[in-house]
């Protein structure tokens, strides 16, 4: 799974691609959106930290929304937010973007259904 910045409206959507942020414009809300805003809330490390505990917190209730996300979410998903920058899209730092603790909850999820 790869990660991209949405803010680029001209940029035509990859294939697989899935929205991850709250509604903004043209996209509606996703269930894995980061309910947590930078500036409200906190600096980004410690908004993205706090997403993490709260989408464990959801997998662990079973929440039929989150968790049917991240298990729909084929291997080569792009996951689109807009809190990423062009040097982070090929980042695989959690404290960049909520996408990559998306992405790695459902490649977890995933080897724990095999």
């Amino acid at each position: 799974m790869k990660s991209i910045n949405v803010a680029d409206r001209s940029r035509p959507r990859p294939q697989n691609f899935y929205y991850c942020g709250r509604k903004c414009g043209e996209f509606e809300a996703s269930p894995v959106g980061n309910p947590y805003v930078i500036g409200r809330h906190g600096t980004r490390e410690e908004v993205i930290a706090m997403f993490k505990i709260w989408l464990w917190d959801k997998i662990k209730q079973n929440d039929p929304a989150v968790v049917q996300f991240l298990f729909n979410l084929p291997a080569d998903a792009v996951l689109g937010c807009f809190c990423l920058n062009s040097e982070d899209v090929a980042a695989d730092d959690w404290r960049k973007c909520h996408t990559v603790i998306i992405a790695r909850a459902a490649q977890w999820l995933h080897e724990c259904i095999r």
